[in-house]
């Protein structure tokens, strides 16, 4: 890892024997058993620490060290050749932080307070959102506490999955609204709605009762397409217009009629297309096949040209 998150502390003048201020500024290294690297530290809840004084801090290393969380390390100022204190490493893959951080802080001190689950919890509550096996790392647990579900590859608290949940519901609802005549909307335009890779978004959807998935479309269990007086009209005017035709229709373009009208009502089978943009009202569609079934009967196998 090349940057931390710790519980430092500074020696007190009466071990150190001289007074020593750990600020961001200076140059400092990081021992670590037997390793040795130039870091940058970043207070996250105050602006120094005076001897004695202990604080939580970011810590950039220059070289990559394996370090894990509970890890302990002593800091030296570089300049002075002073050994003046050291530390626990309290996340040891954290996101960057800034100075004077609260909240990073106030995670730092849940993930001291706490162990296992309750650690993961905490790191989950603070982000919202993190991978799995990073954050069973950082928080030393493979425990998924409650309010913590498993998206995908991700862990998310009980708010985000809220939110994406409320997400998927808004996008679905707008477009009922918006389109009444459809079945439902794209599966992937809801899931780009959440910005969720597509496993995470298959978990999403199966803890979602009020959603219902049809084939590469979505939609609330409560949709269901209805036509409203004027589409019955439309419809009528359609089908009537097919019948009319017998079995050799005009391309359903060429009727001036609502693509999503002929869409829906081949979902619902009152249109059935015999190819291209070719349709057969249902009951035109039912006594062709009864025809080829007793053309068959009476004379055997037909050709495509028959």
């Amino acid at each position: 890892t090349v940057r931390i998150d710790a519980r430092v502390e500074v020696v007190d003048r009466a071990i150190l024997g001289t007074d020593h201020e750990l600020t961001e500024k200076g140059a400092h290294l990081m021992h670590v058993g037997s390793a040795e690297t130039p870091v940058r530290v970043k207070l996250l809840d105050a602006a120094r620490l005076r001897p004695g004084e202990q604080g939580f801090a970011q810590i950039y290393l220059r070289r990559p060290l394996t370090l894990g969380r509970g890890d302990r390390f002593v800091l030296r100022d570089a300049g002075r050749a002073l050994t003046f204190g050291g530390g626990q490493v309290l996340d040891p893959l954290p996101t960057p932080a800034r100075r004077l951080d609260t909240g990073r802080a106030s995670l730092l001190a849940a993930l001291e307070n706490n162990t296992g689950a309750e650690a993961l919890g905490a790191l989950i509550a603070a982000e919202g959102s993190v991978d799995a096996r990073t954050a069973m790392f950082r928080a030393e647990s493979a425990e998924i506490p409650p309010g913590v579900t498993r998206l995908g590859e991700s862990l998310v608290g009980n708010e985000r999955r809220e939110a994406l949940a409320r997400a998927v519901v808004r996008a679905l609802e707008d477009h009922h609204e918006r389109h009444p005549l459809e079945q439902g909307m794209a599966r992937e335009a809801v899931r780009a709605r959440t910005g969720l890779e597509p496993p995470a978004f298959a978990h999403l959807v199966e803890l979602l009762d009020d959603v219902v998935e049809d084939g590469a479309l979505l939609r609330l269990r409560a949709h269901s397409v209805s036509l409203g007086p004027d589409e019955k009209r439309e419809r009528d005017r359609l089908l009537s217009e097919l019948d009319a035709a017998d079995f050799t229709p005009p391309p359903a373009s060429s009727l001036a009629v609502d693509q999503a009208l002929v869409r829906a009502l081949t979902e619902t089978g009152d249109l059935v297309r015999i190819g291209g943009d070719f349709y057969l009202s249902a009951r035109r569609a039912s006594e062709a096949r009864m025809r080829v079934r007793r053309r068959i009967e009476d004379d055997g196998p037909l050709t495509v040209a028959q």
